[in-house]
């Protein structure tokens, strides 16, 4: 094995092993982009650091052997803004669930696909006067058109129902 399948072999889904022994300061030495080591610093502290939750800890160390370094520091910060750790861990788990990836996976791509005509039909919407059919009995139909403005986002969800 080459020196490149090497480094490929590091960075792919059977990647977490080796950040068992990260050590930030010898990759930062190493010429490491620093965003990117403190990442992968924080993934060790996650995945192989000290924890109350261990049982979670080992879930996910279990389950996160199927992503790649990329794909793990992505769910790491999408899940850094909730402040209680045992929602983190719960939440981690979620995401590295693969049942729940094969599930949201298409309906992820399809909002990525179409955000664009998702942003313009939500800010169209914006601005204009809308009728409810009454301000303490509104009709529903006419509700639900007005608080569902995207059709591209409501075919997307909608999806979801069958």
């Amino acid at each position: 094995m080459n020196s490149f399948e090497v480094l490929v072999q590091a960075m792919s889904a059977a990647a977490l092993e080796t950040l068992a022994d990260f050590d930030l300061e010898v990759a930062l030495a190493s010429g490491f982009a620093p965003d990117r080591a403190r990442a992968w610093a924080r993934l060790r502290d996650v995945y192989f650091g000290r924890t109350k939750f261990t049982r979670k800890q080992k879930t996910a160390s279990s389950l996160a052997r199927g992503f790649s370094l990329d794909e793990l520091v992505l769910i790491e910060r999408r899940i850094a803004s909730v402040k209680d750790a045992s929602q983190r861990w719960a939440l981690r788990l979620a995401l590295l669930d693969a049942e729940l990836a094969e599930v949201f996976g298409p309906i992820a791509k399809d909002l990525r696909d179409n955000a664009e005509a998702i942003d313009s039909e939500l800010l169209n919407a914006q601005g204009n006067a809308a009728d409810l059919g009454g301000y303490y009995w509104p009709d529903d139909a006419k509700t639900s058109a007005v608080m569902r403005p995207s059709a591209t986002f409501n075919k997307i969800i909608d999806a979801l129902e069958k």
